[in-house]
């Protein structure tokens, strides 16, 4: 498991609140801060560390202790100026790591300019997502790696099952690059070409959008026929 961190969120707003409750299930500590007393009232009742601070004041970070984190996550996307000093406040007392939320491009450009690490944009990101799944029929838990490249999860094709990963061939049918295989038992990093695949593996595979809609239309079409076979069996 990886180390606990401790990670400061600023903005209790839905994605605030959501953001928090993945750290915690991931056994990480987290500090939200919020300048609205409503809110803070709110999120008191499910987190135990609010506070309730203006997070555009340097100085108001500097009480609530934010210069002890090196994790801290700006979610205020929606109040664009607030996100833009808060971040500064933040790099100027000395946060290593800071995530930023952006509404857009412009956004995110004053963001980086007052020295943000990362942007995110939660909404874009989830509509591209929701686009690789609706495209990619069978492939589970798409990631965009750049502009047309992306990593899926996905079972192996039924032909696949009982062949080693050099037998399975993907790269040279498929042009995809198996780069983790999970068994029910353990997980397999960049497996070696003589590990065998079984019909409950599943595949993290990496790849073009193109070659990855290829195998999902394999993936779907071997399925329908092992499915007909059964049935006339």
């Amino acid at each position: 498991m990886a180390a606990k961190k401790r990670i400061l969120v600023i903005g209790l707003n839905t994605f605030g609140k959501a953001l928090m409750r993945a750290l915690h299930e991931l056994g990480h500590e987290c500090l939200g801060i919020d300048a609205d007393r409503d809110t803070v009232q709110k999120a008191a009742s499910e987190f135990i560390e609010v506070v309730e601070a203006d997070a555009t004041n340097e100085e108001a970070l500097k009480e609530a202790g934010a210069q002890e984190f090196d994790y801290a996550v700006v979610a205020l996307g929606s109040r664009i100026a607030d996100s833009i000093l808060a971040t500064l406040a933040l790099k100027h007392l000395g946060v290593g790591h800071v995530a930023a939320k952006a509404r857009n491009e412009q956004h995110a450009e004053a963001l980086r300019k007052v020295g943000a690490d990362v942007i995110v944009f939660p909404e874009r990101d989830t509509a591209n997502n929701l686009a690789h799944f609706l495209l990619f029929s069978g492939l589970d838990d798409v990631r965009i790696i750049s502009d047309g490249f992306s990593l899926a999860r996905t079972s192996p094709l039924p032909s696949m099952i009982g062949q080693s990963v050099r037998e399975a061939m993907l790269r040279s049918r498929f042009h995809l690059n198996i780069v983790l295989v999970q068994h029910a038992d353990r997980t397999r990093a960049v497996p070696e070409p003589d590990l065998l695949i079984t019909g409950t593996d599943q595949l993290f595979v990496i790849g073009w959008d193109r070659d990855l809609r290829k195998y999902s239309k394999a993936l779907k079409a071997e399925e329908e026929r092992a499915a007909a076979s059964a049935d006339e069996d």
